[in-house]
C-alpha cells in the first residue's frame, strides 16, 4: 500500500469519489493487493451487516410507550426540581435581605458633603527600617513631603486624597463634578 492512489481507499469504500476517481481507484484495485483485501473485508462486512438488520425485529409498541412516558416523566422532574432550586434560592435572598435590613438603624448617619477645593496630600512617613531598593544609600527623610493639587477651577472637580505605603507615591482621585447648564445669552464664568 504505497501506491498515491492508496490514500483515497476509504473515499471509495464510502462512495465520495466523483464517477472519473472512482473509475481511476477501480484501475489501482487490479494492481494492488492490499487495497483489494480491504475492500473485500468491508463489502463482507457490509453484507453481514444488511443480513443481520433485516433478521431484527421492531421493538414492541408496549417498549416504546413506556420509553416514552419515562422520559416525559423525568422531564417532569427535572422541571420540577429546578423550580424549587430557584425558588430556595429567591427565598435565601429575601431572608438575607431581610436580615441585613433589620440590622439597619432607624436614623441615617449624618452625611458630610465635601468641598471642592484643592487638597495638600501628605505620604505616609517611611520607617527607619524599611527602603525601597532603587533608595539611595543614607539616611531614611523623616519629614514628609506634602503635594499641593491645585485646579484652575476648583468648582470644576472633587479631589480625594489616597493613603499608600510608599513615602514616594501620592494617589489623589480626581471626581469631575457636573455643573448646571447656564441659560441663554449669559457668558460662561473664566
Amino acid at each position: 500500500m504505497n501506491h498515491a492512489e492508496c490514500d483515497f481507499l476509504d473515499d471509495y469504500l464510502g462512495g465520495w469519489l466523483a464517477a472519473d476517481q472512482a473509475a481511476r481507484f477501480e484501475n489501482h484495485l487490479g494492481g494492488c493487493p492490499a487495497c483489494r483485501q480491504d475492500v473485500e473485508r468491508q463489502r463482507r462486512i457490509d453484507r453481514l451487516l444488511a443480513h443481520g438488520a433485516a433478521q431484527l425485529q421492531p421493538a414492541p409498541a408496549s417498549l416504546i410507550v413506556g420509553i416514552e412516558q419515562r422520559v416525559r416523566h423525568e422531564s417532569r422532574r427535572r422541571k420540577v426540581r429546578w423550580a424549587c432550586g430557584a425558588a430556595a434560592s429567591v427565598a435565601v435572598a429575601l431572608a438575607a435581605g431581610v436580615a441585613l435590613l433589620g440590622n439597619l438603624p432607624d436614623t441615617p448617619a449624618p452625611v458630610r458633603p465635601i468641598a471642592p477645593r484643592a487638597t495638600a496630600v501628605k505620604p505616609i512617613v517611611p520607617r527607619d527600617d524599611v527602603r525601597s531598593a532603587d533608595a539611595p544609600p543614607g539616611p531614611v527623610p523623616t519629614s514628609p513631603a506634602e503635594v499641593l493639587v491645585t485646579l484652575k477651577d476648583p468648582s470644576a472637580a472633587i479631589l480625594l486624597p489616597v493613603e499608600t505605603r510608599s513615602p514616594n507615591v501620592s494617589i489623589v482621585w480626581v471626581c469631575p463634578t457636573v455643573k448646571p447648564a447656564r441659560p441663554a445669552g449669559q457668558p460662561a464664568d473664566e
